[in-house]
């Protein structure tokens, strides 16, 4: 789906540019400074099955005493919510440590 190639730009955007420091392997330590909590707002445009929808898309990441939260969401005035997901978590030396 079209919308979810747009997340995983967005996401590499972001970790590209320091934003979030997600690593999948253990490396070397490094000081991690994550974000300031925030909210992005943008417009989608997805192709299901060759019906075009656009709507609307949201990212909350949230980040208190040590524990972070990452929520996406898409959504159209057809099928309500698109696609969602969510990501919990503590920070440690090596950058985001999901719960799950």
């Amino acid at each position: 789906m079209k919308v979810h190639k747009h997340f995983l730009y967005l996401i590499s955007l972001c970790t590209l540019l320091g934003a979030i420091s997600c690593q999948v392997v253990a490396q070397e330590k490094r000081a991690v400074k994550p974000p300031p909590s925030a909210q992005l707002n943008y417009s989608i445009r997805a192709d299901v099955h060759g019906l075009v929808l656009d709507g609307s898309g949201q990212i909350d990441w949230a980040l208190r005493e040590g524990q972070y939260q990452l929520l996406f969401e898409t959504r159209t005035a057809l099928t309500g919510v698109l696609l969602s997901e969510k990501s919990e978590g503590g920070l440690d030396r090596y950058g985001l440590a999901p719960n799950s």
